[in-house]
């Protein structure tokens, strides 16, 4: 048996035998006990797979003679070496590798490896090989990754791109242009499904109705509402230049004399008024509970409302006379703001007014931000060309996305939170697949 232990499959056919031609011999039985044992554990080697122990090659019969071992060790080790170079390890394999193997700094990078590749198949699960093809990374800058190349281009807009939203089922993105034209795009294809052109001048944003079913823009000339289904405009309503949908069928807008207004989508009629701020209203949110309205003006304030009651309850401190936009995270606990000429974007706490951070990195003023489905990621779009992702945690700074030639004015993740779809004066709509 010497000579036969020092080729494993050489030595499970000749236990085998000797284990059938002598039943009752003790010996033999071990021997095809132990020969069972190291092709049971070569074969969970060759997988990348197997316990701690396995890797150890530890809980082998004890009978195994050390040729054996030898034998095994040599293929552990080979395996050890591919993984080492990260060569495809999946995230079991990796995972029980680094734990069998705690202070091998191969085992570490190995497994970082496998976790990032594991985020990133899952993250593009279900996305069109076309667009997961289009997608390459940049290098890093001062250990950010420096975004993707966008994934896919929407073309046909004739001017700067105010605003892009897309649908609740992240089927459709719709577009609000220069050109005057509301224009609705297939998500993951880029292809263009409709032209809705009835406005009469520049259209500020587009927003869909929580079940889908309609897309509401606003403009210069007119917030118009519009059936999906029919393509057909069902309601005219006063002209406003920032939007909010918000439960129940109504619509939140900057109104007449400082104030902002909530009405009714079906009739039109006006619900609510929000009145109090010195200046203009320029941008208008509500929570995702309907029950709480943030407005921000040209007085250089931002404040929050009890909708029911249609009293202010608070100021969250100074803003910028410029700021572009106000958003509640998905939770309805937190609240950005954005601060263009300061180059940074504030999140402040709705329970208490309490500004958290500051989201600072932009290199010229910021227009635009938007929180990722889950809250944890916020999305900005500004004057320096860029969009940029932060850790709304943290504040931290995790990605760039760069490739427009002009000013960007939003950025918005979709439904799932595996894209990034960002709007410019430079005619540019890009789709961009989250790494």
């Amino acid at each position: 048996m010497a000579d036969a232990s020092r080729d494993l499959d050489a030595l499970s056919g000749a236990a085998g035998k000797l284990a059938e031609a002598f039943p009752a011999d003790v010996e033999a039985a071990a021997w095809k006990r132990a020969a069972d044992a190291l092709l049971a554990a070569r074969e969970a080697l060759a997988k990348g797979l197997g316990s701690e122990a396995t890797w150890r090659l530890e809980g082998l019969p004890p009978d195994v003679a050390p040729e054996i071992r030898k034998a095994l060790r040599a293929e552990r080790d080979a395996l050890h070496a591919k993984l080492r170079d990260g060569a495809g390890a999946s995230l079991e394999a990796a995972r029980t590798f680094a734990k069998a193997f705690p202070d091998d700094e191969g085992a570490r990078a190995t497994l970082a490896d496998a976790e990032v590749r594991t985020r990133r198949e899952r993250a593009l699960a279900g996305i069109p090989e076309r667009l997961r093809a289009a997608v390459k990374r940049r290098p890093d800058r001062d250990g950010v990754l420096d975004g993707v190349l966008p994934a896919l281009e929407l073309e046909g807009h004739k001017g700067s791109v105010y605003a892009a939203a897309f649908s609740p089922d992240g089927r459709l993105l719709a577009t609000a242009c220069q050109d005057h034209d509301v224009r609705l795009f297939e998500a993951l294809t880029g292809r263009e499904v409709a032209a809705l052109e009835a406005h009469s001048g520049n259209v500020w944003t587009a927003q869909f109705s929580s079940d889908g079913r309609l897309l509401v823009s606003a403009g210069e000339d007119a917030v118009r509402v519009w059936d999906l289904a029919t393509r057909r405009e069902l309601k005219i309503l006063p002209p406003a230049t920032a939007i909010a949908l918000a439960p129940g069928g109504r619509l939140a807008a900057p109104g007449e004399k400082n104030s902002a207004v909530l009405l009714d989508l079906a009739t039109g009629l006006e619900a609510k008024r929000f009145t109090g701020h010195s200046d203009t209203v320029i941008s208008v949110a509500v929570s995702p509970d309907g029950k709480t309205l943030a407005t921000v003006g040209r007085d250089k304030t931002a404040r929050l409302w009890d909708v029911a009651k249609a009293k202010e309850v608070r100021h969250l401190g100074e803003v910028s006379r410029w700021s572009g936009s106000v958003v509640f995270s998905p939770d309805g606990k937190t609240i950005a703001t954005t601060h263009g000429e300061e180059k940074v974007v504030r999140l402040w706490e709705v329970a208490t007014g309490r500004e958290l951070r500051a989201l600072a990195g932009h290199e010229d003023h910021v227009w635009s931000a938007a929180f990722s489905p889950d809250g944890k990621l916020v999305a900005t779009a500004a004057a320096d060309k860029t969009a940029r992702v932060w850790e709304a945690a943290t504040g931290r700074e995790v990605r760039v996305f760069r490739g427009h030639q002009m000013a960007l004015a939003s950025a918005t993740f979709s439904p799932d939170g595996r894209l990034l779809v960002t709007a410019g004066h430079d005619r540019a709509v890009k789709v961009w697949v989250l790494p």
